[in-house]
């Protein structure tokens, strides 16, 4: 891999004067992208699972389980609306959240998807309930859960405004079971906000190169969390799928 990557660079070099099909040389970087991917992998000896499943199916049971503990929410109703890492390390929680660019980046994204006029000049914070609503009524073919994260953006966008931007959280000890820390998973203003969710413990010491994803479901109602679980999925070295826990 090493060798691969030193390879590359040379041929990018070399091509100072644009020799290579512009295509070609977009490959070239998506390989190099990648192997340098593994190569972390490999040198920091780390194996990623994601656990997924429809939502309800007792994803983050499971993962409560290989922790031995309760700390993850867990009940019948929807409960993770934002992914969470689970790794080796002393029992603490780190919350992490987007800034405000990244967030009304990806808010952007969302109006590009269903064509909204001007969408890169507007902000999620600026934007009203009744331009959202008013620019649904006007559609016949309807994408009813993006209407309806885009309308619940909209209304609690001052809620998530608090947590943009904001330093890192970190809970530790018997903070781990409040409801304050749980919070952050199940309610989805908070959870909106949250970009990663890091949960150590102690209980994995025999998963010390394992880090272990409890994403929110396919059928997640948040879009922006739905992206994460696909990209765990894609990116990931094994997937355990829950059914029925």
């Amino acid at each position: 891999l090493r060798a691969q990557v030193k390879g590359i660079d040379k041929i990018l070099k070399l091509n100072m004067n644009c020799l290579l099909d512009a295509s070609i040389e977009q490959k070239l970087h998506a390989v190099k992208e990648e192997a340098n991917k593994l190569l972390k992998k490999l040198e920091n000896n780390e194996f990623e699972i994601s656990i997924v499943g429809l939502e309800k199916a007792g994803k983050s049971s499971f993962a409560n389980a290989l922790m031995g503990n309760d700390i993850l929410p867990s009940k019948e109703a929807r409960c993770t609306y934002t992914s969470t890492q689970l790794e080796y390390g002393d029992d603490q929680a780190i919350i992490e959240f987007f800034t405000v660019e990244d967030f009304n980046t990806k808010f952007q994204s969302m109006l590009k998807d269903i064509d909204f006029s001007n969408y890169e000049n507007i902000n999620f914070d600026v934007i009203t309930l009744d331009i959202i609503e008013n620019f649904f009524e006007q559609l016949k073919n309807k994408d009813i859960k993006m209407e309806e994260e885009l309308k619940e953006i909209v209304k609690f966008k001052n809620e998530i405004k608090k947590y943009l931007s904001k330093n890192n959280i970190i809970f530790s000890g018997d903070q781990l079971f409040s409801n304050e820390f749980k919070s952050y998973i199940t309610n989805p203003e908070k959870a909106r906000a949250v970009k990663k969710i890091i949960l150590k413990s102690k209980m994995l010491s025999s998963m010390q190169n394992i880090i272990v994803y409890d994403v929110p479901g396919f059928d997640s109602p948040t879009l922006i969390h739905e992206s994460q679980t696909m990209d765990k999925i894609k990116n990931c070295d094994a997937i355990i799928l829950v059914t029925d826990v």
